[in-house]
């Protein structure tokens, strides 16, 4: 039993803003909210409206959104995403921390599979734009046993998803090949998985530890989706070297080092900046239900 349902119905104020909430009234202002109060009250609306949208929380701060996230799960509310930005400036020639692309990926397939309750974000993460669903649904793929691939193409498939080649795989966007034996660390996965090949067949797909590399069971299938927000598989290469020409058609050194670059199709340091060049980017209510 969690904080949430514990408490009886919305009563007294709480049920005339849930009332109100569920005639679809116009906007509210809720004042001296304060600790745990709001993301208690936040769950028990949830729970009394039974709403088919997600709830979208935005804060001024991705530290702020991040803590309420976590202060929901504490109190019990299902589906909380927290959905953070890239913290990287337009003209940052850094790539964006793993981790956070990572977190984005996975939280854009939570609200493509319906399983959001509460996306939770900063307002910067919220303004800044991301791959389509559509796009996200045709780069991922399922692995299954049976399956025939070849290596090298299913080496570069990952790279221009953005997964980095390792020596060991020990965090998400990580794969590594090691013989007829490919680990692989997906975003949206506790645990990598060992695809196991005999020649071009997969034999078998396991999870394994990642600190001690031992297999921890048999899985029947892995769903692997990009790592990255720039998918740099051939036709959106090449799409990407129009748009750069088209928005820089002036020659210069720069252009041609980018524009061979994003045709080599292997990230490189600053791609997250080009990703527009790549995809048609949508903001991220595009991946909200309708309505």
């Amino acid at each position: 039993m969690s904080l949430v349902d514990d408490l009886g119905p919305l009563r007294g104020a709480e049920g005339e803003l849930a009332g109100a909430l569920a005639a679809g009234s116009a906007r509210r202002t809720l004042t001296g909210l304060k600790g745990s109060s709001l993301p208690l009250l936040l769950a028990r609306l949830d729970r009394a409206l039974d709403a088919i949208r997600p709830w979208v929380i935005l804060t001024s701060q991705a530290s702020e959104a991040e803590a309420l996230a976590e202060d929901l799960r504490t109190v019990g509310a299902e589906g909380v995403e927290f959905f953070p930005d890239l913290e990287i400036l337009p003209f940052d020639h850094r790539s964006a921390d793993r981790h956070l692309v990572n977190q984005r990926v996975e939280t854009l397939a939570a609200l493509a599979a319906g399983r959001v309750r509460f996306l939770v974000t900063s307002v910067p993460a919220w303004m800044r734009k991301v791959m389509p669903p559509a796009d996200l649904d045709q780069t991922a793929f399922a692995l299954r046993a049976g399956a025939a691939l070849d290596l090298g193409e299913f080496a570069s498939r990952l790279q221009g998803m953005g997964y980095r080649e390792v020596g060991l795989v020990q965090e998400p966007g990580d794969f590594a090949v090691k013989g007829g034996i490919v680990d692989l660390f997906t975003p949206t996965e506790d645990e990598p998985v060992r695809l196991e090949f005999f020649g071009e067949e997969l034999e078998s797909l396991r999870r394994f530890d990642p600190v001690t590399q031992r297999s921890t069971g048999r899985i029947d299938e892995a769903r692997v989706l990009p790592c990255s927000q720039v998918l740099m598989d051939e036709p959106r290469r090449r799409r990407a070297v129009r748009e750069l020409r088209k928005a820089h058609p002036e020659d210069s050194v720069l252009v041609e080092d980018l524009a061979a670059g994003f045709l080599e199709g292997i990230h490189f340091e600053g791609a997250d900046r080009y990703s527009a060049y790549f995809v048609d980017e949508v903001p991220l209510a595009r991946y909200l239900p309708a309505g």
